[in-house]
């Protein structure tokens, strides 16, 4: 504010002058009619003190609009990652310093010059695909390309793109990030390479360990399960690092915050507005908060970009690791004005190097603590790694052999030397793993008998780098061999007696065999006849508990149904015709009953009372239209039921009188 007023003060100087002019200029009133001109004159010189007061106040937001454009201009110019605009075509717009330091040429020259002259020939088509998504996507869009500078120097960059589009949609530029992730490729690329050198390794003793102890298989699929683990726990890290948007912040000295961008705000959880005027050392852990202190207070003009590792504290509690990328600038007396950091969430990244850094530990003491005589001699006979447990199979210490190359030879059987040579010369280069046994004379002079297995070891570049070998102490097995031996030969001789009485009692057993397989064919036909017999019985059993079920049914069926309702409509009758019909009908049912207990066919059961009613009536000579009469409905119901008594009583012939047939039939 100190200096807008100072750029201020003249206009303050010029107004205070204007108003002086006036009032030496303005001449009093001099009669009452001139009020009203005064009134005008006041109003007018009111009007004009606010249209200064409003010109003051434009003033000051022009000057507020400048710095806040220099303010953004030095975000854009001085961030510690390259910014690029560029084209559609990737011509290159506009650049800050980093990123034409990083391309290794000035600013002013890089402006109009292709961005593709600046990527190695074997990433030219991943650029032009990355740009061709980034004008048809409305979304980010990353890759990973090999840049080269402008004196030919290699390096590796993480790009970053957006399209800006107008009110129309219609794409204009394409912005873009340029990250030098160099050390990162190429410390990846050696992790990978001393990982995948130390998994062959691995790989072969464990396949040479698993012919020999079952113990140290178990051991070794629990570490092949271990190794998988981890590496698909860095290939998460690997997908968290690449898709994640970068924090960016600007603090003053004291760690104030000034500026945070959406990432650093969803980071820790709060709004921008809840940010800005709080130290963002709040953020750290007590116990790394030193850490950063000398890491900010050691950046000055000629190390004005430094990176830091540091814990950081989330809103739910949890403690992640976070990497920085810290860039002063300074005023004009070279003192540092405010802090501009670009970072990123490692804490895969860390715990994937631990978990490595443990790995290694662990295939170190699994080779220095295995049971058997390991050892890996270089191509000019000179040895790479022995074991401890050589001393133990030997009694000599691993330093006497690495330091004499011949110490192994030295110490083989007489006996067995010219077998041992043989095995050395022709099988040195043999790409397939070679055993031997033969004996050794260790150093107590007490002969020891070594199962020996080895096979030749290459780099990536199939060049051939040593052999590797595992010598088993197997002394107490020969002397089981042995005794095994002399246990045998007596075994096989008690065989051989054994197996003549066995023939003798063999016969003897065939003939019995014979008598009882005679006894057990009789015995089975007779179980066949009993089962057949059991089986009839039981379907008759079951046949007649069927038919005494069903019957129960139809007589309560019929009673509740037939009989029940004819003795009410019986109760309920007025004249002796209605009393006579309804004894015949239950008379009829009766017999049903009768001949359904008695097994009788009944064909009547399948008529309705009222098709009963009328059947009754007809083999009493009744004619349609009296019927009709007594049940009071039309005569050609009366045709219909006639009918179906008919069709139901299985009358076919229509000779046949069905006044006949129901009383031959009937009751």
């Amino acid at each position: 504010m100190e200096k807008i007023d100072a750029k201020l003060k003249p206009f303050d100087e010029l107004r205070k002058r204007a108003e002086d002019l006036l009032s030496q200029t303005v001449e009093e009133p001099q009669s009452t009619g001139e009020n009203d001109v005064k009134k005008l004159v006041n109003a007018i010189q009111v009007h004009q003190i606010e249209l200064e007061i409003q010109n003051d106040e434009l003033r000051r937001a022009q000057l507020e609009l400048e710095e806040s454009k220099q303010r953004y201009a030095d975000l854009f110019d001085y961030a510690p990652v390259g910014y690029l605009v560029l084209d559609l075509e990737g011509v290159v717009l506009d650049s800050n310093f980093t990123g034409a330091s990083l391309l290794g040429v000035e600013r002013r020259h890089l402006l109009k010059k292709k961005f593709s002259d600046f990527i190695a020939s074997e990433f030219q088509d991943v650029f032009y695909f990355h740009r061709k998504s980034v004008s048809k996507s409305r979304t980010r869009q990353t890759c990973k390309l090999q840049l080269e500078k402008k004196d030919g120097t290699p390096f590796y960059a993480s790009i970053e793109s957006i399209a800006k589009q107008d009110a129309d949609g219609n794409f204009l530029q394409i912005n873009t990030t340029v990250t030098d992730i160099d050390t990162l490729v190429l410390a990846e690329e050696a992790l990978r390479k001393a990982y995948d050198s130390m998994e062959e390794v691995v790989e072969k003793r464990t396949i040479e360990l698993v012919k020999t102890n079952k113990k140290l298989r178990r051991e070794l699929k629990h570490r092949k399960r271990t190794e998988k683990a981890l590496l698909e726990s860095e290939q998460r890290y690997r997908a968290v690092v690449e898709s994640q948007t970068e924090l960016i912040c600007r603090f003053l000295p004291d760690g104030s915050l000034t500026f945070v961008n959406n990432a650093y705000s969803r980071c820790f959880g709060k709004k921008p507005a809840e940010l800005i005027g709080h130290r963002f050392l709040d953020q750290v852990p007590q116990e790394d908060l030193e850490k950063v202190e000398k890491h900010l207070a050691a950046i000055n003009r000629e190390n004005p970009i430094a990176t830091i590792k540091h814990r950081a504290k989330q809103p739910d509690g949890a403690i992640r690791w976070q990497e920085w990328i810290d860039r002063a600038i300074f005023d004009d007396q070279g003192r540092v004005k405010e802090f501009q950091s670009v970072g990123r969430d490692i804490t895969e990244r860390v715990k994937a190097e631990q978990a490595l850094r443990r790995s290694e530990q662990r295939f170190r003491l699994v080779a220095d603590f295995t049971y058997n005589w390991e050892y890996w001699i270089a191509p000019d006979g000179n040895y790479i790694y022995v074991s401890p447990s050589c001393e133990r199979i030997t009694g000599y210490h691993p330093d006497e052999f690495m330091r004499d190359a011949g110490l192994f030879q030295k110490i083989i059987h007489p006996d067995d030397f010219a077998l041992v040579g043989r095995h050395f010369n022709k099988d040195l280069l043999c790409r397939d793993t070679k055993s031997l046994d033969f004996r050794i004379r260790p150093r107590n002079g007490k002969e020891r008998w070594i199962a020996h297995i080895c096979q030749p070891v290459y780099d990536d570049n199939g060049q051939f780098v040593g052999r590797r070998a595992s010598n088993r102490d197997i002394t107490n097995r020969k002397l089981v061999e042995e005794a095994l031996n002399e246990a045998q030969k007596d075994l096989e001789r008690r065989v051989e007696e054994r197996t003549s009485e066995l023939k003798t009692a063999a016969k003897k057993l065939k003939t019995k065999q014979k008598e009882l397989l005679r006894h057990k064919a009789k015995l089975e036909l007779v179980n066949k006849d009993l089962l057949e017999t059991n089986r009839a019985v039981s379907v008759l059993a079951r046949n007649i508990d069927k038919n005494r079920r069903d019957a129960e049914s139809r007589f309560a069926k019929t009673i509740s149904s037939k009989i029940l309702p004819l003795v009410e409509d019986l109760k309920k009758a007025k004249t002796l015709d209605s009393v006579l019909l309804g004894l015949d009908f239950l008379t009829a049912n009766v017999q049903d009953l009768s001949n359904d207990l008695t097994g009788k066919i009944n064909l009547l059961a399948s008529l309705t009372p009222t098709e009963l009613r009328v059947a009754s009536m007809i083999k009493k000579g009744q004619p349609s239209r009296r019927i009709a009469d007594k049940l009071c409905v039309s005569w050609h119901t009366i045709k219909s039921h006639r009918r179906n008594n008919r069709k139901k009583l299985n009358i076919q012939n229509s000779a046949i009188n069905l006044e006949s047939y129901l009383r031959s039939t009937m009751w």
